[in-house]
């Protein structure tokens, strides 16, 4: 990410989630934006967006890593790929979200626009805690 997209980022960043987020091991290979959320439950999650070195040319990968782990409905650990809950992987512990498909993501897309979808998808998985329908069935409901 360059200095001026960085910039850019970091003004919607702190104009909508003013004290939520902080970017981690800037301009390393490692680069990630950490990002703190309450649910309308009142869960507390914390996400890490990865970002590629060449962001915001490639979609960054999104993962809940507290609460970790992360249970469905029946209790069972939620892991691995699922179009029914909209997660993509795992790495043993944090799950990967589904927030945008690859072929929509462009350059013009930010941050800010992949919080706004992490959130639908935390809201959705809460309600699928409550009800246990799956996460999709949730984002079909509201698209």
């Amino acid at each position: 990410m360059t200095p001026e997209r960085l910039q850019l980022e970091i003004l919607l960043l702190e104009k909508y989630f003013p004290k939520r987020f902080r970017f981690v091991n800037l301009y390393l290979p490692d680069e990630y934006l950490d990002v703190g959320w309450k649910t309308q439950n009142g869960t507390v999650y914390r996400l890490n967006i990865r970002l590629n070195a060449d962001y915001p040319n490639s979609l960054p990968r999104v993962y809940v890593v507290y609460p970790l782990p992360l249970l469905k409905k029946n209790g069972a650990v939620l892991s691995g790929a699922s179009h029914e809950m909209h997660t993509l992987s795992n790495d043993g512990e944090m799950i990967q979200i589904c927030h945008f498909k690859t072929e929509k993501w462009n350059p013009n897309q930010s941050l800010y626009k992949i919080i706004l979808k992490a959130r639908i998808w935390l809201e959705c998985y809460e309600r699928h805690l409550a009800t246990g329908e799956t996460v999709d069935s949730f984002i079909k409901k509201i698209n």
